[in-house]
């Protein structure tokens, strides 16, 4: 329900911005009512509201929808509690992929250097 005033402001330029609303994930918990990843910080947290460790949200699916501006804040508070656990030991150590080297016929097809 409207004041009824109105006010014309100049203006060169106008951006909408139109959120999005997010959708279930597999695997990943998820609130309907918000569209959203439940989570704290940009940790994901299950539907007894325990961290789940080593998952992490930013962004629309953090929040819900909103202004493109705050994406910035929003992902940094996510990676700031990322950077966090990891420095305290609570993100498993990653393991580098096998990489089976090129078969010996590739490396005879190509000149490097």
């Amino acid at each position: 329900m409207g004041t009824g005033q109105k006010e014309t402001i100049e203006a060169g330029l106008v951006i909408r911005s139109v959120g999005y609303r997010g959708r279930t994930q597999t695997d990943l918990p998820f609130d309907d009512s918000l569209g959203v990843i439940p989570n704290s910080g940009g940790r994901v947290t299950g539907h007894d509201g325990d961290i789940l460790p080593a998952v992490y949200v930013a962004g629309w699916i953090k929040r819900g929808s909103g202004f493109i501006g705050t994406n910035k804040s929003c992902a940094k508070e996510t990676v700031d509690n990322l950077i966090e656990d990891f420095n305290v030991g609570k993100l498993p150590t990653p393991h580098a992929p096998v990489v089976e080297p090129a078969p010996r016929s590739w490396r005879q097809r190509v000149r490097l250097g």
